[in-house]
């Protein structure tokens, strides 16, 4: 297996995981009780909300910075 095919397949692993994980926090949770155990593996809720505008903010920085960088060296 070539390098490139195996960073995408950890890539493609890790992003399934995470995206996985978010969902289950946003939409099964808030339908589970309070007192299952399984609430202790996520955080609450608020954190979300957070957790999602700190990604855009960091996405949007990040188009901003490569685009500057293009910029300058053409």
């Amino acid at each position: 297996m070539s390098s490139a095919r195996c960073c995408g397949l950890v890539s493609l692993t890790l992003m399934l995981t995470a995206y996985l994980y978010y969902t289950v926090w946003i939409l099964v949770m808030p339908l589970v009780d309070e007192t299952h155990a399984m609430q202790s593996y996520f955080p609450d809720r608020m954190w979300s909300i957070y957790t999602t505008t700190l990604l855009a903010y960091c996405q949007i920085a990040f188009m901003f910075t490569f685009v500057g960088i293009v910029l300058i060296k053409d």
